[in-house]
């Protein structure tokens, strides 16, 4: 009897051992230690950002091809008149350069192009696996082949209905163009990356045209060759400008899918009444 007695009293009301005047107490609730959220598979983006960065270069690199070709006696010029009697000049390129030339042109043109959609789409999915508020990154390829079979499609339909493939062929133009920008704008804000590059190139193309009318308006009502020559500059610093913008928006994209999250857990190691309004949440 005793012996239950006592057992009992060392027991509280819900069967747990009661803690003796000398006896340690629990071990304290460790704190957690901040989490550091593994970062998802990412597609690959360095490459086709360093084909679009150097878009600029092969653009260079065609003019000094076709300077080469014109030195050798390659790319022959001929001068004409058109049907309204006007002057116009003519390219003529041996035929044992069309293959030179078919890949100068894929450089050029396609490659960028295609490039440019690569580092979309990848750049996209990456953002999509680290925020589910990003964009869509099927949008440019979409626009692109609505585009090209609208256009092409023009061909085959009744002249009644050429017009209407010709207007989808440029709402599709245009929204891969400015679809694209938006998407990556809200791709940006989602993942913490800075959004003003992408509302910059939004504005560049249309200072660039209404700069350059402008200009040229004004050149033309003054006859000033030098407000002419300055027309012409004009454009091009915009567009070194969009460049460059470019460039540093698709880094900072980069950089904000790659970045690695550090997710705190409700324990935090101060206690709550130093940490202001923090701690009382």
């Amino acid at each position: 009897m005793a012996d239950t007695a006592a057992v009992a009293g060392r027991r509280g009301r819900a069967g747990n051992d009661r803690l003796q005047p000398f006896q340690p107490g629990p071990v304290p609730h460790q704190l957690a230690t901040a989490a550091v959220a593994a970062p998802a598979v990412l597609r690959h983006t360095t490459f086709p950002r360093i084909l679009v960065a150097f878009a600029p270069l092969l653009g260079l690199m065609g003019i000094g091809c076709a300077a080469l070709l014109r030195t050798r006696g390659l790319l022959t010029e001929s001068a004409g008149f058109d049907l309204y009697g006007d002057k116009v000049t003519e390219y003529r390129l041996d035929p044992s350069m069309n293959p030179v030339a078919i890949g100068i042109a894929f450089l050029l043109f396609a490659l960028p192009i295609f490039a440019w959609g690569w580092w979309i789409v990848a750049a996209t999915l990456n953002a999509q696996a680290k925020s589910r508020r990003s964009g869509w990154p099927w949008t440019l390829p979409l626009s692109v082949i609505v585009a090209v079979v609208a256009l092409l499609g023009s061909s085959f339909v009744p002249k009644g209905l050429r017009p209407i493939m010709l207007i989808v062929s440029v709402v599709a133009y245009v929204w891969g163009a400015y679809g694209v920008l938006f998407s990556l704008r809200k791709s940006a804000r989602a993942i913490k990356a800075d959004e003003s590059y992408w509302t910059r190139l939004m504005v560049i193309p249309w200072l660039c045209g209404f700069v350059t009318v402008a200009v040229l308006v004004a050149a033309s009502e003054r006859d000033s060759a030098e407000i002419a020559v300055f027309g012409l500059l004009v454009p091009l610093g915009l567009s070194m400008w969009g460049w460059l913008t470019l460039c540093q928006g698709m880094a900072s994209f980069d950089r904000s899918c790659r970045a690695t999250e550090v997710v705190r857990s409700d324990a935090e190691s101060l206690p709550s009444f130093m940490m202001g309004p923090r701690g009382a949440r």
